[in-house]
């Protein structure tokens, strides 16, 4: 369908397993929602974009469809093998892509997305773990956190990596270097807290990392 239905038109048309119901408004991204009533029975609130993307199709329950017929096809999810990249596996495209996830504000609403190649097909997935370092003690984790999941912005990283990688850290440039907060604390010698007192202090970068901390055993403005 074109991306050109006006909202009236929307009333009463079907996408995937959902009937639209009524304009619902809009949310804190100022995009168009729309609640819908599934074939399942249960009600729903998506947004317009993505009902016409083919993004949302179910409320839910059709992920949980595709996931029962893939373990039933495989046995992943009981496998003492793969159990465990299997739940990584399922657990990524239900928070992209079912907005009744608790996480998915954080990830599918901001745009973030499974790739087809995995979405669609689970062995895609696991031979691209099994042929990129995947290891019980690692987590699949985004190289860049605005981008979704895709052989090419993912790697297996261990908790280290992870904790750098997050969105909400600081990040710094130096003589053409970025590092995270942590990260320049660890290189300079530093508490983490003293540089975050003086980055919020609004301290320049250089004196951030290079002023000696003065021992005098508080911690205002980091000095």
């Amino acid at each position: 369908m074109g991306n050109n239905i006006s909202d009236s038109n929307m009333i009463g048309k079907r996408f995937g397993k959902l009937t639209v119901l009524e304009y619902a408004g809009v949310d804190s991204h100022r995009c168009k929602l729309f609640k819908c009533l599934c074939d399942c029975g249960k009600e729903t609130t998506t947004r317009k974009s993505r009902l016409i993307s083919g993004g949302t199709q179910s409320c839910g329950c059709l992920i949980s469809e595709v996931w029962s017929k893939m373990t039933y096809k495989h046995g992943y999810a009981t496998h003492e093998k793969y159990n465990r990249v299997y739940a990584i596996w399922s657990h990524m495209i239900d928070r992209c892509h079912n907005e009744n996830n608790p996480a998915y504000q954080r990830y599918g609403a901001r745009g973030i997305t499974v790739c087809d190649e995995w979405r669609e097909n689970v062995d895609s997935f696991i031979d691209w773990a099994n042929k990129n370092g995947y290891s019980d003690n690692l987590s699949l984790d985004r190289k860049d956190n605005d981008k979704g999941y895709s052989p090419d912005n993912c790697r297996w990283a261990d908790d280290v990596t992870q904790a750098n990688n997050k969105r909400n850290n600081i990040v710094l440039e130096y003589n053409g270097e970025k590092k995270t907060l942590s990260q320049w604390a660890e290189l300079v010698d530093i508490p983490r807290y003293v540089l975050a007192n003086r980055y919020y202090a609004g301290w320049s970068t250089e004196r951030i990392l290079i002023e000696p901390v003065h021992n005098t055993g508080k911690r205002k403005n980091g000095v």
